[in-house]
């Protein structure tokens, strides 16, 4: 049962019964599973972003921090979490949480720094959190600099985070930080699992890391030398771009993501260096130009089409994934890569590297 002015988008998977209220969206790639005998009920005024999963039956065998799975599979049916999931009017969830029966979990994966009030968010994330519940979230990390990915600080990047700084938010709500971990995704984020203080116990990783953010220095000093590597980085990409431009060659850019934005705008990126950004078939981004400048942005079929010299590719922190994939399709110019150090890679090799 869908209600008034509800919208369900494509590539969802319901196996529940799931009654849904007024004025609602639901985003594409969510999943609702548990069975016919679960119900999963969202309220009015309510959203689901991309990728949120709600488990109304999970048979994950879970202790503080890893998945167990038991000798005996009959295990199963007595260890099964189960039940009903209601999301209350004016709910919203963001991309890739999960939400499961008996509030086990609750994650927040790259989303937690684009929220304003935070305060309240974490309010509500102890209303879902069960007594041994466990919170974990995933954000940039602020210790990271040497990535030198000024690019995703904009609009919807309120903050970078250190495990010094999560930890003293979460203190303020009752929660404490029981594991800590480094990873790769958006060039350096930090991991953090969370519990009502008492309720796991703290792993050495949170010990270790905070070691790490006290050897590092005064924050001062080190957002200084950012600063530095930033404008050399600046530099040093002009300098790349100076002879190309000379010699008349094109340059045509790859992708119109937000950083882009921020990288173009920065750098003093125009339509005389770059021609135009290159968006698949179908994005609404095309037809417009870049904010701030005045680079239009066109079908990506104009690459294969046109043959440009070089391609900038403004998801640099993409690129291994990227490259193969353009050359695959049938790009034989060049490639360069703004970020961290501007360099220009060939069509089956590196070729250079700004000094």
């Amino acid at each position: 049962m869908i209600g008034d002015d509800s919208i369900v988008d494509d590539y969802g998977y319901f196996s529940t019964r799931v009654p849904i209220g007024r004025c609602t969206h639901i985003a594409s790639g969510c999943s609702v599973a548990g069975g016919q005998d679960r119900l999963f009920s969202i309220g009015d005024f309510c959203s689901l972003s991309s990728g949120v999963k709600i488990w109304c039956t999970s048979d994950d065998f879970v202790n503080d921090l890893v998945t167990i799975i038991p000798q005996d599979a009959a295990q199963v049916k007595t260890h099964l979490i189960t039940g009903d999931v209601t999301l209350e009017n004016y709910t919203a969830v963001g991309a890739n949480s999960v939400v499961m029966p008996r509030n086990i979990e609750a994650t927040a994966t790259n989303v937690f720094a684009h929220i304003e009030d935070f305060h309240e968010i974490v309010e509500s994330i102890l209303i879902l959190l069960s007594d041994a519940g466990m919170f974990v979230s995933e954000s940039h990390y602020l210790m990271n600099l040497e990535t030198l990915q000024y690019d995703t600080i904009y609009h919807e990047h309120l903050r970078h985070y250190s495990l010094h700084s999560l930890q003293h938010l979460l203190n303020l709500h009752g929660l404490e930080v029981v594991h800590a971990k480094r990873i790769p995704t958006h060039g350096g984020s930090i991991r953090v699992s969370a519990a009502r203080n008492g309720a796991h116990a703290v792993r050495p990783t949170v010990a270790d890391m905070r070691a790490e953010e006290d050897c590092a220095g005064d924050l001062g000093s080190l957002l200084a030398d950012f600063r530095k590597q930033v404008v050399a980085s600046k530099l040093d990409l002009h300098g790349l771009l100076d002879p190309i431009c000379k010699r008349g060659e094109r340059i045509y850019g790859i992708g119109a993501p937000s950083r882009a934005s921020t990288l173009i705008n920065y750098t003093g990126l125009d339509d005389g260096i770059l021609a135009c950004v290159l968006e698949v078939k179908g994005s609404l981004k095309v037809g417009k130009s870049m904010p701030g400048a005045v680079i239009p942005a066109m079908k990506e079929s104009r690459l294969y089409a046109d043959q440009p010299e070089y391609a900038l590719l403004l998801s640099w922190h993409i690129a291994d994934e990227l490259i193969p994939k353009i050359r695959e399709n049938g790009f034989r110019g060049k490639y360069v890569v703004p970020l961290p150090i501007p360099r220009i890679v060939g069509p089956e090799r590196e070729l250079a590297h700004a000094v």
